[in-house]
Formats: C-alpha cells, sequence, structure tokens
C-alpha cells in the first residue's frame, strides 16, 4: 500500500516534457505583447533601402520668427534712487551729526517726576530749554556707569540752559531713594525723582537702562541713544545743544547716522 502511493506521488512530480497541464500549454502558444510591439517591417518604417545602408542625413533649419522691437523703459539712463535705510532718520539738525543717533525728531510725550524736595517735575513745563532725560534705576550698573560720566562733564553745562533729569522708571519707589546717589554726586546739579506716568517706559520704548534721551527746547526728541555715552560723546552732545548751532534746522552735510 505504501509502495503505490509514493510511486503515485513521484509520478505527478516528473512529467514527460510533452505532457504540459491545458492551462500552461495555452499561456505558452499566445505570442509575447512586447515581441509584436518590437516586429516592425521595413515599409511601416518607411526606411527605403537595404537594412545595411545608411540612412540619409536630415538636416533641421530652424525658422527665424520675428521680433517686435520692444520700448526702451523711461527709468533706462536715469540714475536709479537707492531706497531709504531704515536705520538712518530723518534730518534733525545738527544733532544728525552725532553717533548712534536713533531719535526722529518728533514731539517728545509728556510725563511726570516725583523730585526729592517735594514738588513735580513736568517735562511740557520746560519748553524753552534743553531737557536731558537719563531713565535709571536704584543699583543699576550701567546706570552708575552713566552718572560717572555726567558728573564728569555736565557740570560745565548746567548753567547753559540744560537741564539733566535723572529718572527712577519703577512708580512704586520713593524720591528718597536716591539719596544715597545725591550724597555721592554732590556737585552733578541734576533733578533726582521717581516717575509718576505709568506710560513712560512704553510711550519712550525703553528697552535698556543706558537710555540717553535729549528733548529740545520745542518739545522734540532730537537725541536718542540706546547706549551709555562717554564723557567724551555727552561733552559733544552738549556743545550742540548749547553753543547755538542747534536753532538751525537743515545743515549743508550732515554726517550719516551709524547705527
Amino acid at each position: 500500500m505504501v509502495l503505490v502511493l509514493v510511486a503515485t506521488a513521484c509520478s505527478s512530480r516528473f512529467l514527460p516534457v510533452g505532457d504540459v497541464p491545458e492551462p500552461a500549454a495555452q499561456l505558452r502558444a499566445q505570442p509575447e505583447v512586447e515581441d509584436q510591439a518590437l516586429e516592425v517591417s521595413p515599409a511601416e518604417s518607411g526606411f527605403s533601402g537595404s537594412p545595411s545602408s545608411t540612412p540619409d542625413e536630415i538636416v533641421l533649419s530652424p525658422t527665424p520668427v520675428p521680433v517686435a522691437p520692444q520700448p526702451v523703459p523711461d527709468f533706462v539712463g536715469q540714475e536709479v534712487e537707492e531706497p531709504a535705510d531704515p536705520a538712518v532718520l530723518a534730518e534733525i539738525g545738527v544733532f544728525a551729526e552725532m553717533r548712534d543717533n536713533l531719535a526722529s525728531g518728533d514731539l517728545a510725550p509728556d510725563f511726570e517726576v516725583r523730585a526729592i524736595g517735594n514738588w513735580t517735575f513736568s517735562l511740557s513745563a520746560q519748553r524753552g530749554s534743553y531737557v536731558l532725560v537719563v531713565p535709571t534705576a536704584i543699583g543699576c550698573g550701567e546706570c552708575v556707569f552713566t552718572m560717572n560720566q555726567l558728573a564728569a562733564a555736565y557740570p560745565d553745562y548746567r548753567d547753559k540752559n540744560l537741564q539733566l533729569v535723572l529718572i527712577n522708571m519703577y512708580p512704586e519707589d520713593e524720591p528718597k531713594s536716591w539719596d544715597a546717589y545725591v550724597e555721592a554726586y554732590p556737585d552733578l546739579g541734576a533733578v533726582w525723582g521717581v516717575v509718576s506716568s505709568v506710560n513712560f517706559v512704553v510711550d519712550y520704548d525703553i528697552r535698556s537702562l543706558g537710555t540717553i534721551l535729549l528733548v529740545d527746547p520745542e518739545g522734540k526728541l532730537v537725541f536718542r541713544s540706546d547706549f551709555p555715552l562717554i564723557e567724551e560723546e555727552l561733552r559733544q552732545l552738549f556743545d550742540l545743544a548749547t553753543s547755538g548751532k542747534s536753532e538751525v534746522s537743515e545743515i549743508s552735510s550732515p554726517m550719516p547716522v551709524i547705527i
């Protein structure tokens, strides 16, 4: 019984080549589609000549297309005006000569300060004189540096229609918080106070405690630096404010503002 099963299995695996089952025989009998596509007769290809001959050379000559003359733009030959550098601001008189001047010459927002001596300083009440505004904070390193530079330069100009206002920008502080600084700089002659206007920082876009602001007699912000100034730079600024040149609305060839 076992031998009969083995023989039957073996005979099913090794069939003669000609004994292919009907489905497989039909598949082999069908021609290949790709082979039919590749068989193209000479008549169909358009090639006349023997298979070994070389086809005639075909030369394609481009057909020129007429181009209508283009009008010359109006700006050709003219000097192209460079776009204004956003870092270079409008002329604001001789203060445009100052390096790092970011002021626009716009009207300075008004503010009030509670000053030492129990009185109120108002910017709008200072028309007719220059006001140097220095936003500060108690214990600020940049502020101490600026005070040292001011102490060296400002006393020579404080009697020349130039006021110095040192402002503590934290309204919750009291003016007496400046007492130690007033004693440390007895000859400075500044107005020491605490800002009362809560919008001061926003109105002046104060970004650092080394900011220096100068407001002219008309109440316009003519100088702004977001960096502390050294004594020589402060003296240059004070010279422009007190020499009478600042009354000139325009200058012939202002130096560019470098930022």
